[in-house]
């Protein structure tokens, strides 16, 4: 099942497809698949395939991170959004579950090539100033 999520994220013998790899993702990480709990993580995170959902997202970052996934345990450190169409909507969603203490190891988040104004830039200043990512060094 992750294969074939695999398959439908990068076009692999197959058209394209975010929301198909999606589904096919969830399925895996329902059974179990730690990788497939990794990618469905970036795609809540980045609203590819359907809807944003950070919290789910990270919460699946962090339970494939405790099962050994490197990459998962990367971005728990490292998040790289680059040019995945964060909005000002979006990043208000992910930066109210930041505020809640998800990811507090985080220590660089990379934003480039999105929309994000003056709304989200307020919503990332409030998270950080009451403390949400004590370990953060970069924007």
């Amino acid at each position: 099942m992750c294969n074939l999520g695999n398959c439908y994220y990068d076009g692999m013998g197959v058209i394209k497809d975010l929301n198909t790899a999606r589904v096919w993702f969830t399925r895996a990480a329902e059974k179990g698949d730690v990788d497939s709990k990794a990618a469905l993580g970036l795609m809540l995170l980045k609203a590819e395939g359907g809807p944003m959902d950070a919290k789910r997202g990270i919460a699946l970052w962090e339970e494939s991170s405790g099962e050994g996934h490197p990459v998962a345990r990367s971005n728990l450190k490292e998040l790289g959004l680059v040019a995945a169409g964060i909005s000002d909507d979006a990043c208000r969603e992910m930066f109210s579950v930041l505020g809640k203490g998800a990811l507090p190891a985080l220590e660089k988040l990379i934003l480039y090539e999105n929309q994000i104004g003056d709304a989200g830039i307020t919503a990332f200043a409030d998270a950080v100033s009451k403390g949400a990512l004590p370990k953060f060094s970069h924007l």
